[in-house]
Protein backbone atom coordinates (compact mmCIF):
# COMPACT_ATOMS: atom_id res chain seq x y z
CA UNK A 1 0.00 0.00 0.00
CA UNK A 2 1.27 3.56 -0.91
CA UNK A 3 -0.63 6.13 0.77
CA UNK A 4 -0.66 10.02 1.44
CA UNK A 5 -2.48 10.71 4.57
CA UNK A 6 -4.11 14.01 3.13
CA UNK A 7 -6.14 12.25 0.49
CA UNK A 8 -8.34 14.09 -0.56
CA UNK A 9 -10.50 11.81 -3.75
CA UNK A 10 -9.87 8.13 -4.85
CA UNK A 11 -9.57 6.71 -8.36
CA UNK A 12 -12.18 4.67 -10.05
CA UNK A 13 -11.88 1.40 -11.11
CA UNK A 14 -10.75 2.16 -14.53
CA UNK A 15 -11.47 5.99 -15.11
CA UNK A 16 -8.29 8.35 -15.18
CA UNK A 17 -9.16 11.50 -13.91
CA UNK A 18 -6.82 14.85 -12.17
CA UNK A 19 -5.88 15.60 -9.05
CA UNK A 20 -5.26 18.80 -7.52
CA UNK A 21 -2.00 17.98 -5.99
CA UNK A 22 0.03 15.07 -7.03
CA UNK A 23 0.60 14.60 -3.32
CA UNK A 24 -2.52 13.60 -2.67
CA UNK A 25 -2.96 10.23 -3.11
CA UNK A 26 -4.35 6.96 -2.08
CA UNK A 27 -3.72 3.80 -4.01
CA UNK A 28 -6.91 1.51 -3.00
CA UNK A 29 -6.61 -2.17 -3.57
CA UNK A 30 -9.57 -2.08 -5.90
CA UNK A 31 -10.85 -5.46 -5.01
CA UNK A 32 -7.50 -6.78 -6.18
CA UNK A 33 -3.39 -5.50 -6.65
CA UNK A 34 -3.96 -2.82 -9.04
CA UNK A 35 -1.30 -0.72 -11.10
CA UNK A 36 -1.22 3.00 -11.30
CA UNK A 37 0.94 5.54 -13.14
CA UNK A 38 1.20 8.88 -12.27
CA UNK A 39 2.57 11.71 -15.14
CA UNK A 40 2.72 15.36 -15.01
CA UNK A 41 0.22 17.82 -16.84
CA UNK A 42 2.25 20.76 -18.08
CA UNK A 43 -1.19 22.59 -19.08
CA UNK A 44 -1.94 22.88 -16.16
CA UNK A 45 0.09 23.77 -12.88
CA UNK A 46 0.29 21.39 -9.60
CA UNK A 47 -1.62 18.87 -11.51
CA UNK A 48 -1.28 15.39 -12.30
CA UNK A 49 -3.53 12.98 -14.17
CA UNK A 50 -3.85 9.41 -12.20
CA UNK A 51 -5.20 5.92 -14.39
CA UNK A 52 -5.54 2.35 -13.97
CA UNK A 53 -2.70 0.51 -16.41
CA UNK A 54 -3.53 -3.12 -15.46
CA UNK A 55 -2.59 -5.82 -12.72
CA UNK A 56 0.90 -6.17 -10.48
CA UNK A 57 1.93 -8.72 -9.53
CA UNK A 58 1.48 -9.18 -5.49
CA UNK A 59 1.07 -5.53 -4.64
CA UNK A 60 0.08 -1.75 -5.52
CA UNK A 61 3.42 -0.13 -7.84
CA UNK A 62 2.97 3.47 -8.35
CA UNK A 63 5.23 5.36 -10.77
CA UNK A 64 5.92 9.15 -10.72
CA UNK A 65 6.83 10.73 -13.95
CA UNK A 66 6.54 14.30 -13.66
CA UNK A 67 7.24 16.73 -11.12
CA UNK A 68 6.25 16.56 -7.42
CA UNK A 69 4.45 19.45 -6.55
CA UNK A 70 2.67 18.65 -3.01
CA UNK A 71 4.07 18.39 0.36
CA UNK A 72 2.46 16.05 2.29
CA UNK A 73 4.35 12.85 3.04
CA UNK A 74 4.32 9.58 1.63
CA UNK A 75 3.92 6.56 2.79
CA UNK A 76 5.52 3.14 1.33
CA UNK A 77 4.05 0.30 3.31
CA UNK A 78 4.43 -3.10 0.99
CA UNK A 79 4.12 -1.60 -2.22
CA UNK A 80 6.45 -0.25 -4.62
CA UNK A 81 7.15 3.13 -5.89
CA UNK A 82 9.45 4.13 -8.68
CA UNK A 83 10.60 7.64 -9.68
CA UNK A 84 11.69 8.27 -13.41
CA UNK A 85 14.27 10.24 -14.43
CA UNK A 86 14.22 14.16 -13.84
CA UNK A 87 11.75 13.46 -11.08
CA UNK A 88 12.76 14.52 -7.22
CA UNK A 89 10.61 13.51 -4.54
CA UNK A 90 11.45 15.58 -1.47
CA UNK A 91 8.63 14.81 0.80
CA UNK A 92 8.29 13.15 4.25
CA UNK A 93 8.93 9.45 3.30
CA UNK A 94 7.77 6.80 5.88
CA UNK A 95 9.05 3.57 4.23
CA UNK A 96 8.87 0.66 5.96
CA UNK A 97 8.83 -2.29 3.63
CA UNK A 98 8.53 -2.02 0.14
CA UNK A 99 10.60 -0.90 -2.75
CA UNK A 100 12.19 2.42 -3.92
CA UNK A 101 12.78 2.19 -7.49
CA UNK A 102 13.13 3.94 -10.88
CA UNK A 103 15.90 6.37 -12.01
CA UNK A 104 14.73 9.55 -9.97
CA UNK A 105 16.14 10.88 -7.03
CA UNK A 106 14.58 10.26 -3.71
CA UNK A 107 15.75 13.34 -1.06
CA UNK A 108 13.54 13.37 1.94
CA UNK A 109 14.04 15.03 5.14
CA UNK A 110 17.28 12.90 6.58
CA UNK A 111 18.80 9.68 5.03
CA UNK A 112 16.50 6.98 3.60
CA UNK A 113 16.62 3.47 5.68
CA UNK A 114 16.37 0.41 3.90
CA UNK A 115 16.06 -2.51 6.60
CA UNK A 116 13.74 -5.67 7.03
CA UNK A 117 10.95 -5.96 3.99
CA UNK A 118 12.81 -2.99 2.17
CA UNK A 119 14.04 -2.95 -1.30
CA UNK A 120 16.06 -0.47 -3.99
CA UNK A 121 15.03 -1.69 -7.01
CA UNK A 122 17.17 0.44 -9.94
CA UNK A 123 15.32 0.84 -13.19
CA UNK A 124 14.14 2.49 -16.00
CA UNK A 125 10.93 4.05 -16.43
CA UNK A 126 8.59 5.06 -19.91
CA UNK A 127 6.13 8.06 -19.76
CA UNK A 128 3.69 5.35 -19.54
CA UNK A 129 5.20 4.02 -16.08
CA UNK A 130 5.84 1.23 -17.68
CA UNK A 131 9.63 -0.35 -16.80
CA UNK A 132 11.34 0.67 -20.24
CA UNK A 133 14.47 -1.23 -19.35
CA UNK A 134 15.92 -3.15 -16.12
CA UNK A 135 19.23 -1.04 -15.47
CA UNK A 136 19.26 2.25 -14.07
CA UNK A 137 20.69 4.41 -11.94
CA UNK A 138 18.95 5.72 -8.57
CA UNK A 139 19.66 8.48 -6.36
CA UNK A 140 19.48 9.63 -2.68
CA UNK A 141 19.96 13.17 -2.14
CA UNK A 142 20.00 13.02 1.59
CA UNK A 143 22.13 10.16 2.31
CA UNK A 144 21.23 6.81 2.27
CA UNK A 145 21.56 3.72 4.80
CA UNK A 146 21.30 0.03 4.43
CA UNK A 147 20.33 -2.12 7.25
CA UNK A 148 19.51 -5.56 8.24
CA UNK A 149 17.13 -7.00 6.09
CA UNK A 150 17.22 -4.97 3.01
CA UNK A 151 18.11 -5.83 -0.27
CA UNK A 152 19.69 -3.79 -3.18
CA UNK A 153 18.59 -5.94 -6.32
CA UNK A 154 21.52 -5.32 -8.55
CA UNK A 155 21.66 -6.10 -12.45
CA UNK A 156 23.55 -6.10 -15.45
CA UNK A 157 23.71 -6.94 -19.07
CA UNK A 158 26.73 -6.53 -19.81
CA UNK A 159 30.30 -6.71 -18.50
CA UNK A 160 31.68 -3.48 -20.22
CA UNK A 161 30.15 -0.33 -20.70
CA UNK A 162 29.23 2.49 -18.39
CA UNK A 163 27.28 2.02 -14.57
CA UNK A 164 23.74 2.95 -14.68
CA UNK A 165 23.50 1.66 -18.36
CA UNK A 166 24.58 -2.21 -18.68
CA UNK A 167 24.50 -2.32 -14.96
CA UNK A 168 22.74 -0.29 -11.67
CA UNK A 169 23.98 1.89 -9.90
CA UNK A 170 23.21 3.53 -6.49
CA UNK A 171 24.21 7.54 -6.31
CA UNK A 172 24.29 9.29 -3.10
CA UNK A 173 24.84 12.94 -2.14
CA UNK A 174 25.95 12.41 1.39
CA UNK A 175 26.73 8.92 2.77
CA UNK A 176 26.42 5.78 2.26
CA UNK A 177 26.18 4.08 5.86
CA UNK A 178 25.97 0.55 6.61
CA UNK A 179 24.21 -0.88 9.78
CA UNK A 180 23.77 -4.64 9.25
CA UNK A 181 25.93 -6.80 10.94
CA UNK A 182 26.86 -10.77 10.04
CA UNK A 183 24.04 -12.34 12.17
CA UNK A 184 21.59 -9.83 10.68
CA UNK A 185 22.82 -8.73 6.89
CA UNK A 186 21.94 -6.77 4.39
CA UNK A 187 21.20 -8.41 0.75
CA UNK A 188 22.98 -7.47 -2.37
CA UNK A 189 20.95 -9.64 -4.84
CA UNK A 190 22.55 -10.58 -8.15
CA UNK A 191 20.74 -10.31 -10.99
CA UNK A 192 21.39 -11.27 -14.78
CA UNK A 193 19.58 -8.58 -17.06
CA UNK A 194 16.68 -9.41 -18.91
CA UNK A 195 17.01 -13.15 -16.99
CA UNK A 196 19.39 -14.08 -19.27
CA UNK A 197 22.95 -15.00 -19.42
CA UNK A 198 25.30 -11.44 -18.71
CA UNK A 199 27.14 -10.64 -21.99
CA UNK A 200 31.00 -10.87 -22.19
CA UNK A 201 31.32 -12.91 -18.96
CA UNK A 202 34.14 -14.74 -18.52
CA UNK A 203 34.83 -16.91 -15.72
CA UNK A 204 38.24 -17.44 -16.37
CA UNK A 205 38.59 -13.32 -15.99
CA UNK A 206 38.88 -10.83 -12.94
CA UNK A 207 36.16 -8.20 -12.86
CA UNK A 208 35.40 -4.97 -10.50
CA UNK A 209 32.08 -2.70 -11.45
CA UNK A 210 31.31 0.10 -9.24
CA UNK A 211 27.64 -0.70 -7.68
CA UNK A 212 27.20 2.58 -5.98
CA UNK A 213 28.82 6.18 -5.16
CA UNK A 214 28.65 8.43 -2.33
CA UNK A 215 29.86 12.09 -2.06
CA UNK A 216 30.11 11.99 1.83
CA UNK A 217 32.00 8.64 1.39
CA UNK A 218 31.04 5.10 3.08
CA UNK A 219 30.67 4.20 6.86
CA UNK A 220 30.48 0.99 8.69
CA UNK A 221 31.14 -1.08 5.70
CA UNK A 222 31.88 -4.90 6.65
CA UNK A 223 31.27 -7.78 3.61
CA UNK A 224 30.56 -10.37 6.37
CA UNK A 225 27.22 -8.81 7.35
CA UNK A 226 26.68 -8.21 3.54
CA UNK A 227 24.75 -11.71 1.96
CA UNK A 228 25.99 -11.91 -1.70
CA UNK A 229 23.02 -13.87 -3.48
CA UNK A 230 23.50 -15.04 -6.73
CA UNK A 231 20.51 -17.41 -7.17
CA UNK A 232 19.08 -15.02 -10.01
CA UNK A 233 22.75 -14.67 -11.99
CA UNK A 234 21.86 -17.20 -14.57
CA UNK A 235 25.61 -17.28 -16.34
CA UNK A 236 27.81 -20.10 -14.74
CA UNK A 237 30.32 -18.45 -12.80
CA UNK A 238 32.74 -21.78 -12.84
CA UNK A 239 34.89 -22.16 -9.62
CA UNK A 240 35.16 -18.24 -9.60
CA UNK A 241 33.22 -15.94 -6.33
CA UNK A 242 31.94 -12.24 -5.66
CA UNK A 243 33.33 -10.03 -3.28
CA UNK A 244 32.87 -6.54 -2.15
CA UNK A 245 35.11 -3.63 -1.30
CA UNK A 246 35.99 -0.17 -0.80
CA UNK A 247 37.42 2.07 -3.66
CA UNK A 248 38.01 5.68 -2.29
CA UNK A 249 33.78 6.61 -2.40
CA UNK A 250 32.72 3.48 -4.46
CA UNK A 251 31.18 0.21 -3.16
CA UNK A 252 32.58 -2.48 -5.60
CA UNK A 253 32.07 -5.50 -6.55
CA UNK A 254 34.11 -7.84 -7.98
CA UNK A 255 34.83 -11.42 -9.68
CA UNK A 256 37.71 -13.55 -8.97
CA UNK A 257 38.23 -16.92 -10.75
CA UNK A 258 39.89 -19.82 -9.03
CA UNK A 259 42.36 -21.76 -10.82
CA UNK A 260 41.15 -25.02 -12.70
CA UNK A 261 43.02 -27.90 -10.95
CA UNK A 262 45.33 -28.60 -14.14
CA UNK A 263 46.58 -24.87 -14.10
CA UNK A 264 47.40 -25.31 -10.16
CA UNK A 265 49.07 -27.91 -10.71
CA UNK A 266 51.53 -26.71 -13.40
CA UNK A 267 52.24 -23.89 -11.12
CA UNK A 268 53.16 -25.92 -8.61
CA UNK A 269 55.49 -27.93 -10.62
CA UNK A 270 56.98 -24.64 -12.08
CA UNK A 271 57.43 -23.49 -8.27
CA UNK A 272 59.22 -26.86 -7.62
CA UNK A 273 61.32 -26.45 -10.78
CA UNK A 274 62.49 -23.02 -10.18
CA UNK A 275 63.39 -23.94 -6.30
CA UNK A 276 65.33 -27.04 -7.64
CA UNK A 277 67.44 -24.31 -9.96
CA UNK A 278 68.46 -22.06 -7.29
CA UNK A 279 69.53 -25.26 -4.91
CA UNK A 280 71.67 -26.16 -8.04
CA UNK A 281 73.13 -22.46 -8.08
CA UNK A 282 73.98 -22.56 -4.33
Amino acid sequence: LITNPNVGRTAGPANAFELGDVMEMAVPNMGGNARWFFTGDSNTQNVASWGRRGMSANTDTVSVLGAITGTGPVTVSGGTLNLSTGTTLSNVLNFSSGTLGGSGTFAPPGSVIVGTGGFLDPRGIDNWGNNSQAIGTLSFATGLTLASGGTYKWQMSNVAGTMGVEWDDLQVTGALTFTATPASPFTLAMISGNGGAVAGFDNTQSYSWAIASASGGIAGLDPNAIFLDASSFFTPLGNGHFFLSQSGNDLVLNFKPVPEPASCALMVLGLAGLLARRRRRT
